[in-house]
Parts: C-alpha cells; structure tokens; sequence
C-alpha cells in the first residue's frame, strides 16, 4: 500500500473502500494526491463510490437475515461506506425502529455515518 500515516480507523476505512485492487488503484489514482492527510480523499471516493451506487443493493430483508454480528457489520459498513463498531450495533438495535427507518435515514442523509444518525434521531434532531 502506497498511502501513509493512517489511524487506526483511517486504516479500517481504507481497507472498506479499497477492498479490491481495482478500487484501490482507483483511489489512489483519482482521489489521494499525496496528501499526508486521508481524511478529505477518503471522504471524496466514499461519496463518488455511493454516487456509483455502491452498498444500495443491501435491502432491511438482508440486515434483518444477517446470522452473526461480523455480517451485520459487514452489511452495515457497505451500506454507509463507513467503519461500524460494534458498540454501534447496540444504539442501532436499541433506538431505531427498524432496518427499514435506518436505510430511510441513510437515504435522506447520505453524508453521515450509521451511529450519528442513530444519536441524532434518538435525541429527536431529525
């Protein structure tokens, strides 16, 4: 791997949306342009991958099917295109009223991740 200086969850990141050579070329061809910081780059290719339709194939149906946490994360994570921490799943299961509501929210508000759409519904900000 070409690209320096990750976090921890930089690294996780990373690795969700350059699963494949490809989209690992892709990255560092279009989006990382030797910044020392992977923020706004991978900021920028999550929102080209989701404009590419990336993760809208995952249905309630599938989440709700999912037989272990790590496939529930694994869904979750191709969805938003975003680390889930397990933690996560806790908030999701415990303050949304289903799968359904979540991916509503998802669509409603694609820039943010799972859990701060969570908190914010839980607190009745949206």
């Amino acid at each position: 791997m070409n690209v320096s200086n990750k976090s921890d969850f930089m690294e996780k990141w990373y690795n969700l949306l350059c699963n494949t050579p490809e989209r690992e070329k892709e990255f560092l061809e279009k989006f990382y342009k030797e910044d020392k910081w992977l923020l706004g780059p991978l900021g920028d290719y999550r929102k080209y991958q989701m404009q590419q339709g990336r993760g809208r194939d995952i249905t309630a149906e599938d989440l709700i099917l999912a037989t272990t946490k790590e496939e529930l994360m694994n869904l979750l994570e191709e969805i938003f295109l975003y680390p889930i921490e397990e933690y996560e799943l806790i908030y999701i299961s415990k303050f949304l009223k289903s799968y359904d509501y979540l991916l509503k929210l998802h669509n409603a508000y694609p820039d943010y991740p799972a859990i701060k759409l969570v908190l914010w519904e839980k607190q009745g900000l949206i």
